[in-house]
C-alpha cells in the first residue's frame, strides 16, 4: 500500500479535530518535502505520526503523540527547521533567522527560577518589587550594532518544546539567538560557540552562574552493563577507615563528575601518592607509574576486572582518538600492564600539556570516549589501591 493509502487508512480511524490537524501537517510535509511515516511506538494499535528533520548527515524524528502536539506544531512554521548536530538539543531556521539550544548549569542547585531572577535583578526575597514585576521569564540582550540581533535566556519556545520532546513540568532553560543569518549548520555551531561562550563567561564573572551548552556524541556507554552489574550492592556498618589524604582527592574527583578530564587528573594524583610505596625509581615518572600499576594489579585481576569484552572492542576501533597507546594482549614483547600504564601516562600528558597539537579538550568526542572507557578503567585501579591501604577501624574508647 502506498503512502497516500496508508495515510488515508489511519486518518479514517481518527476522531476530529485530531484528524483534521494531522491531515494539515501531512499536507505541509508534502509541500515542503519533509519525510513522514507512521509508527505504533507504544504498541497501542494507535500509530503516531513521525516527521523526520535534517540532523547532520542523517535525520532526527519528531513524534506527534496527540492533538495537543498537532495543534502546537501547526501554530509554527516548521518547514525549514533543522537539528544542530553535536548538541544535546538545538534547532535552527534559516527562514526565521533563529537558533535555539538547551542550556544547563554546572551548579545543579541553581534552578531556572533563581537563574532568571539573578540575571534580571528581580529578587524573590523582595516581596514588594516581586509582586509588582512578577515572576521573571526572560533575560534578553540586543546587539547595539544590529538591533535586529538578540540573545535571550528563557523557558523554551513553543517550537523548541515540540522538537525537543519537552514535557510539561520540565524545568529547563534555552538560549535563543535571533536575527542571525547563516548558510550551514557548521556556521550555526560557530555562532553558538562564539556568542554563548562569550556571554556565559560574562555571566560567570558577574553573577557566579556557570552556564554551558551540553553536547552529545553517539557513543555506546560502557558503564551500566559492564561495571555496575559486577558491584557488590551489600551495605554494612563501617569496618574500615581510609587514608585521609588520598580520600580528600577521591571525594574531590567524585564531586566533579561533569568534568571527566579533571577526574582523570585527580585519580592520577592518587596514584602518584603511592609511587614511593611501589617504586625505587625517583627520576623517571613513567617507570614509577609502571611499578605502581604492577604493584596494585596482577595480570589476572587486570584481565578479569578491567580488560572486559567491551573494553577490548574499544581497542579495536575508537581508542586512537584518546591515545594511540593500544592495549594488545597478543603483543608478547610488550607486557599488558606496561601497555596500560603507558596509556595512562600518555592521556595524563595530553590533558595537562595543551600546548601540543595532540591534546584532549573538554566537550569533545575525545573527552566523551575517555569518560566512558579510560576513566572507568582508571577508577577500578583507584578502588583497588584504596582498599589495599585501608585498615580496620578501632572502636576503642568510642
Amino acid at each position: 500500500m502506498g503512502a497516500m493509502g496508508k495515510d488515508d487508512e489511519i486518518l479514517n480511524n481518527m476522531k476530529e479535530p485530531y484528524k483534521r490537524h494531522v491531515k494539515k501537517i501531512i499536507e505541509e510535509c508534502k509541500r515542503t518535502n519533509i519525510n513522514h511515516r507512521w509508527d505504533d511506538l507504544f504498541q497501542r494499535k494507535k500509530p503516531s505520526l513521525v516527521l523526520s528533520f535534517p540532523y547532520g548527515d542523517g535525520k532526527k524524528d519528531v513524534v506527534i503523540f496527540d492533538d495537543k502536539d498537532a495543534k502546537q506544531l501547526l501554530a509554527q512554521d516548521f518547514s525549514d527547521v533543522v537539528f544542530v548536530p553535536e548538541y544535546t538539543s538545538a534547532i535552527c531556521s534559516k527562514k526565521k533567522n533563529f537558533i535555539e539550544t538547551y542550556i544547563s548549569c554546572f551548579n545543579k542547585l541553581e534552578d531556572k527560577f533563581s537563574i532568571l531572577s539573578s540575571l534580571t535583578d528581580i529578587s524573590y526575597r523582595d516581596v514588594e518589587s516581586f509582586s509588582k514585576i512578577g515572576k521573571p521569564t526572560e533575560f534578553t540582550l540586543t546587539n547595539e550594532c544590529n538591533t535586529s540581533m538578540s540573545i535571550s535566556i528563557s523557558e523554551p519556545s513553543d517550537i523548541f518544546k515540540i522538537f525537543s520532546s519537552y514535557s510539561e513540568g520540565d524545568v529547563i532553560l534555552t538560549a535563543k539567538i535571533q536575527g542571525v543569518t547563516f548558510s550551514s549548520v557548521d556556521e550555526v555551531k560557530l555562532i553558538i560557540r562564539k556568542l554563548l561562550d562569550s556571554l556565559f563567561k560574562q555571566i560567570l564573572n558577574s553573577h557566579v552562574i556557570a552556564l554551558y551548552v551540553p553536547q552529545e556524541h553517539p557513543i555506546k556507554y560502557l558503564f551500566p552493563d559492564e561495571y555496575i552489574t559486577k558491584r557488590d550492592r551489600t551495605i554494612q556498618f563501617p569496618k574500615y577507615e581510609y587514608d585521609n589524604n588520598t580520600f580528600r582527592l577521591y571525594w574531590r574527583a567524585k564531586s566533579v563528575i561533569e568534568m571527566p578530564l579533571m577526574q582523570y587528573l585527580i585519580y592520577y594524583q592518587i596514584l602518584e601518592f603511592y609511587f614511593s610505596k611501589y617504586s625505587k625509581s625517583y627520576f623517571k615518572e613513567e617507570k614509577q607509574l609502571r611499578d605502581t600499576i604492577k604493584g596494585i594489579l596482577s595480570l589476572d585481576e587486570f584481565n578479569s576486572v578491567i580488560f572486559t569484552k567491551k573494553v577490548k572492542e574499544y581497542f579495536h576501533q575508537d581508542y586512537r582518538l584518546v591515545s594511540r597507546k593500544i592495549l594488545d594482549a597478543n603483543n608478547k614483547k610488550y607486557d599488558l600492564l606496561n601497555q596500560f600504564s603507558d596509556r595512562i601516562y600518555d592521556i595524563r600528558c595530553k590533558i595537562v600539556h595543551t600546548k601540543k597539537a595532540d591534546k584532549i579538550l573538554p566537550f569533545t568526542i575525545e573527552e566523551e570516549l575517555l569518560e566512558n572507557y579510560d576513566l572507568k578503567m582508571l577508577e577500578r585501579v583507584i578502588d583497588k589501591v584504596l582498599n589495599i591501604y585501608r585498615k580496620p577501624i578501632s572502636f576503642v574508647n568510642w
